[in-house]
C-alpha cells in the first residue's frame, strides 16, 4: 500500500507532554499528530499540563485535533514531585478510558512508565479491542534499576517485571529507537517491533536573537566549546570528561557548557567547585530562539549514556546537533541510537567510557588535525537521512497503513 494513502482511521496519542517545550517527546508526538491529521487520521491526544520540568505547566498548541489535557503538573522539581504528577495523570487517564469507546489505534510513550498496560487492561473488556502501539522511549522497569531507584531483588521490582511481560504480550506492536532497545522488549515478550530513529525539526536562526552577550564571554579564550544540553539525570555518565580535566585541569582548548538543569546537575557543581575547573560552566534553560542560536554558535554537541542504560533509553540530544550541522562527542556504549548513526555517518566522535584516556586521545586528535568541516557537512547529511521530520513520519505512516 502507498505510504502517502492512509485510510481514516480514530487514533489517540498518549503521553504526560505534548507540542513546544522542554520535553523531546511532547515535541515528537505533535510533529507526528500533525502529521497523521494530514492524512486523514481523526487524532485525539491525551496528555499533562506538566512540561519535562514538572514545575512548567505547558502552553496552548496550535493543533487542529482534539486535545484531552488533563491538570497534573505538581509544584517543584524533585523526584518525589515527579510521581506525584505521574500519578495523578495515571488515574485521570484510567478514567477517561474507562467511560470511552477505544480508537482503532492507541500509540503510547513511556512518559509515565507503564501507560500501555492501561490500555492493555481496558482492552480487555473492549467489544472492539484497539491495537496499541508502543513508543517506547525508555524501557521500563529496567531503567529503575540501572539508574538506582530500585533494588533488582525488591518485590516492587519484581512485580513491575510481569506487569512489563503482562504488558508485552498484549500489545500489538513496539516502536523503538535503536537495536538495543529492540533486545529488550524482545525479553519482555514483545512479538512485533519496529526500529524508528526519533527526529528533530532543523533549527532556524531567528532575526535578531542572539546568546546572551555573558553566555558568550564565559566562553572566551577557548579554542573549542563543546555544549550539554537539557536534562542531566541519572543515566549519564560523564567520567572520561572528569578524567581529562584531572589530569590537565589548566587546559584553554575545550570549554564546556552545561545549559539546563537535572538531577546530577547539583552534583556536577559541587564537583567542579571541589576540583577547581574554571573551564567548566553552567547556564539555566534557554528559550526556544536562543537555544537555535546555541546550537550554530557552539562547536561540539555532548551526549553520553551510561552503559548499564544500553537499551533502555536512548539519548535525544543527538538529533537538534545533527540538524545544526555541528559534530557530537558521544560518551556511552556501542549499540545505541547514538552510536549507531556516528557510526554509519562519521559525523563524531564515540568515547568509550570505560576507558580512562579514551577522551584524551579525542582531544589531541583536534588540536592537530582540522576535522570540523567534513564533520559538519557529515553531521547534517546524517539528520538529513536518517533523524530528519519526513523520514520519521514516513516510516510511522507505513508502520500505521499495516495496522
Amino acid at each position: 500500500m502507498d505510504s502517502e494513502r492512509t485510510r481514516a482511521k480514530d487514533i489517540w496519542l498518549v503521553n504526560l507532554f505534548f507540542g513546544p517545550g522542554a520535553a523531546p517527546t511532547g515535541v515528537l508526538l505533535a510533529s507526528l499528530a500533525d502529521e497523521l491529521l494530514r492524512h486523514g487520521w481523526r487524532v485525539d491526544v491525551l496528555t499533562g499540563t506538566a512540561d519535562y520540568r514538572t514545575d512548567f505547566a505547558q502552553t496552548d498548541v496550535p493543533f487542529q485535533g482534539k486535545i484531552h489535557r488533563f491538570r497534573c503538573a505538581s509544584t517543584g522539581n524533585t523526584l518525589r514531585s515527579k510521581f506525584r504528577t505521574w500519578l495523578t495523570f495515571y488515574i485521570k487517564v484510567a478514567w477517561f478510558v474507562l467511560w470511552r469507546r477505544l480508537p482503532d489505534v492507541v500509540v503510547v510513550q513511556t512518559t509515565p512508565p507503564f501507560l500501555h498496560t492501561l490500555f492493555a487492561v481496558r482492552a480487555v473488556f473492549a467489544w472492539r479491542r484497539p491495537k496499541i502501539i508502543l513508543w517506547n522511549q525508555d524501557t521500563y522497569p529496567e531503567s529503575l534499576t540501572s539508574t538506582g531507584l530500585f533494588r533488582p531483588t525488591s518485590w516492587t521490582y519484581r512485580l513491575l517485571q510481569g506487569i512489563a511481560r503482562w504488558s508485552g504480550r498484549r500489545i500489538a506492536h513496539a516502536v523503538v529507537l535503536d537495536g538495543a532497545m529492540a533486545n529488550r522488549l524482545r525479553q519482555q515478550g514483545v512479538q512485533q517491533i519496529t526500529l524508528i530513529p526519533n527526529w528533530d525539526l532543523a533549527p532556524a536562526t531567528v532575526a535578531g536573537v542572539t546568546l546572551p552577550d555573558e553566555l558568550r564571554q564565559i566562553a572566551e579564550g577557548y579554542r573549542y566549546r563543546i555544549a550539554y544540553t537539557g536534562n542531566l539525570g541519572r543515566g549519564h555518565d560523564l567520567t572520561p570528561v572528569w578524567n581529562y580535566l584531572r589530569k590537565y585541569p589548566t587546559q584553554t582548548d575545550f570549554c564546556f557548557l552545561f545549559v539546563g538543569e537535572g538531577d546530577r546537575t547539583a552534583e556536577l557543581r559541587e564537583l567542579v567547585q571541589r576540583e577547581g575547573w574554571t573551564c567548566v560552566k553552567f547556564w539555566p534553560y534557554l528559550p526556544v530562539a536562543e537555544f537555535s542560536a546555541l546550537l550554530h554558535w557552539a562547536d561540539f554537541g555532548l551526549v553520553a549514556l551510561e552503559p548499564g542504560c544500553l537499551g533502555l533509553m536512548s539519548p535525544s540530544k543527538m538529533h537538534a546537533w545533527l540538524a545544526a550541522g555541528k559534530p557530537v562527542i558521544y560518551i556511552g556504549p556501542q549499540g545505541s541510537n547514538v552510536s549507531e548513526t556516528l557510526a554509519a555517518f562519521d559525523c563524531g566522535f564515540s568515547v568509550d567510557p570505560s576507558q580512562p584516556e579514551s577522551f584524551e586521545r579525542i582531544a589531541e586528535a583536534l588540536k592537530t588535525n582540522d576535522l570540523l568541516k567534513q564533520m559538519h557537512l557529515q553531521s547534517r547529511r546524517a539528520w538529513e537521512t536518517r533523524h530528519a521530520p519526513d523520514v520519521g513520519r514516513k516510516a510511522w505512516l507505513e508502520l500505521l497503513n499495516r495496522c
